[in-house]
């Protein structure tokens, strides 16, 4: 019989665990809002040792997180994920590509 003490250190030990594991996602605080606009916080050696790594073990795409958005405005979070990809399953010919001309500024696609 598994007593309370055992219980929690085994709790400790998946978490550790988990913690180890999972070298592929980093959170990051951003302040976009800041004089450089966030440059500083994303040359953060952290992040940089982040990609990196990751690169390395063949996590060529880095992305953010599924239903983690951020915003650009404001000081805030941003959740990234490191993943591999081998190919892209998406291969359009230039005539399937339409694009409408607002402005100089804005040129919407439609793949």
């Amino acid at each position: 019989m598994k007593t309370k003490k055992n219980t929690r250190k085994t709790r400790k030990i998946r978490k550790i665990r988990k913690t180890l594991k999972n070298k592929n996602k980093i959170s990051i605080n951003i302040d976009f809002t800041s004089k450089d606009r966030g440059y500083k916080d994303l040359m953060n050696p952290r992040l940089t040792n982040f990609l990196f790594e990751n690169i390395v073990k063949g996590n060529n795409l880095i992305q953010t997180q599924k239903n983690k958005p951020f915003f650009v405005n404001k000081k805030n979070t941003m959740r990234l994920q490191a993943i591999p990809v081998e190919k892209w399953n998406l291969y359009p010919q230039w005539d399937n590509i339409l694009c409408k001309k607002y402005n100089d500024f804005i040129t919407p696609l439609n793949i």
